[in-house]
């Protein structure tokens, strides 16, 4: 008698029983997570272009400002004339709050990296941890 090398119909369902139940558990478990994921990336990124606003002002020596809306922000030039030229402007990913205690919404960095007024953006979901990025008059940013 000859040794068959295909698969069962048995085996076939089992393999594909085993991978419905284990898709059916990571499935609810991921979509835990990926709120945390993505809230922080959003921070990350937030701080890097916070850093970029910074290091573009200490070597063009003209002041820039991060400008924070309800659901993105730009960064801006400000020429010594003081007129504004807009550089960029990213948006938020639409699930995040955002909220800053900085005036007028506005981190402006002189030419030597400092800014104006101290303060903290937070971003957040609706039920989750909130995550705060804190500024200090020296320019030094802390997660």
């Amino acid at each position: 008698m000859k040794k068959s090398k295909s698969l069962s119909l048995i085996e076939i369902i089992v393999v594909v029983a085993i991978i419905s139940g284990v898709t059916a558990i990571t499935i609810p478990a991921y979509s835990k997570i990926r709120p945390i994921y993505e809230l922080s990336g959003q921070k990350k990124s937030l701080i890097s272009n916070i850093r970029q606003a910074q290091e573009n002002a200490v070597t063009t020596q003209n002041r820039h400002k991060i400008k924070i809306n309800n659901n993105s922000y730009d960064l801006i030039k400000i020429n010594d004339d003081t007129s504004e030229a807009l550089v960029w402007t990213k948006n938020f990913s639409p699930d995040i709050n955002v909220e800053t205690n900085f005036l007028d919404s506005e981190i402006i960095f002189q030419s030597d990296g400092s800014i104006t007024h101290s303060g903290e953006i937070s971003l957040g979901f609706h039920n989750s941890n909130w995550k705060k990025i804190s500024i200090n008059t020296i320019g030094n940013i802390k997660e």
